[in-house]
């Protein structure tokens, strides 16, 4: 088959849509991957990477467009005008496109606007959508913004219900989402629970990471945003700052991270250490050399419904869970025992 992928994140981005493309291509079909330049989290284009600047098309057997859409850059305006400029130009493109495709496939993280050029694919090449869905919108952009505002609210479930429904079949990554999608009125006939999934680990021994330095190490990973909501870790770290032997080590990058930073320096926080973004190959380092790994978010309705990919990672490299999460995926730890 010729598949459309679009997606605003993709490689050199660590997105688990960066594992599904090879394999797709492994099956003998044919993939193209609509995306931006790589600009998440921290919100400007890569090194190496810029609208004048030739970028590899090929990846893995796949064809690589890449849309010259607005970065992230810092500020929820700024992000809210990147959301919009994709979903323009990616309209854009699937129209002026006269190649023909017979499916398009979207992993559906925030925003959902990504999903509006496949709604525009599919009526035009009269093909299939199939979208992962692993944020549910508006409820994602309410939390992550921090508004109750009831028209904004409206205005985006009406967005998101257009997504939704034109959808051939939507593959949900918890089941609390196939419970509110039923709720918006989408036919359940198209709703399937399908979980995300972790890399293959190998059965080896892997190096401790230098920043480990204590004998006991928390460990999260992943983007270190506002929703996240780290600043739980750093009350923690406040109560045990006295121990050395306990470090909380926060393995990632993102919006938040500068102001978490901030935070740790002024309370003296020497028990937190942020290493940045590294790459997924040393993942399995940080997870299996770490005392736990730390599930959490924001409490909010978010929180209650979304299962986050880094649970799979964790329970793959056999760590143990320090959740502090309710709803789905509290339940999910618990019946893992």
């Amino acid at each position: 088959m010729k598949i459309l992928v679009v997606t605003e994140y993709f490689y050199p981005e660590q997105f688990r849509i960066n594992e599904i493309v090879p394999e797709l291509v492994k099956m003998g079909h044919e993939v193209t991957v609509l995306t931006e330049y790589p600009n998440y989290p921290e919100g400007e284009i890569y090194e190496g990477y810029g609208f004048d600047i030739p970028y590899e098309t090929d990846y893995f057997g796949a064809k690589i467009v890449r849309l010259k859409a607005r970065p992230r850059h810092k500020g929820k305006l700024n992000l809210a005008k990147s959301y919009v400029s994709f979903w323009f130009k990616g309209n854009s493109w699937v129209r002026k496109h006269g190649k023909e495709f017979d499916i398009v496939y979207c992993p559906l993280v925030s925003p959902v606007f990504m999903g509006y050029p496949c709604v525009v694919a599919k009526k035009k090449f009269k093909i299939p959508f199939i979208a992962n869905i692993q944020d549910m919108w508006p409820e994602c952009f309410m939390c992550v913004m921090h508004t109750n505002n009831k028209l904004i609210y409206k205005v985006l479930d009406i967005m998101s219900k257009r997504v939704y429904k034109n959808a051939d079949y939507l593959l949900c990554s918890s089941d609390s989402f196939i419970d509110m999608l039923e709720s918006k009125g989408i036919d359940k006939a198209k709703l399937s629970y399908w979980p995300q999934f972790a890399e293959e680990i190998e059965d080896k021994e892997y190096d401790c990471p230098e920043e480990y330095t204590t004998k006991y190490r928390f460990t999260f990973t992943g983007n270190v945003g506002e929703a996240q909501g780290l600043e739980k870790i750093l009350d923690a770290a406040e109560l045990l700052k006295d121990n050395k032997d306990i470090g909380f080590y926060i393995v990632g990058d993102g919006s938040n991270r500068e102001n978490l930073e901030n935070i740790a320096k002024d309370k003296g926080l020497d028990n937190v250490i942020f290493t940045g973004r590294k790459p997924k190959e040393l993942m399995p380092n940080y997870i299996k050399n770490a005392t736990a790994g730390i599930l959490i978010l924001e409490d909010n309705i978010l929180s209650k419904i979304t299962i986050p990919a880094k649970l799979q990672m964790y329970m793959t490299c056999g760590a143990p869970v320090l959740c502090a999460i309710v709803g789905e995926s509290s339940t999910v730890v618990n019946d893992a025992k």
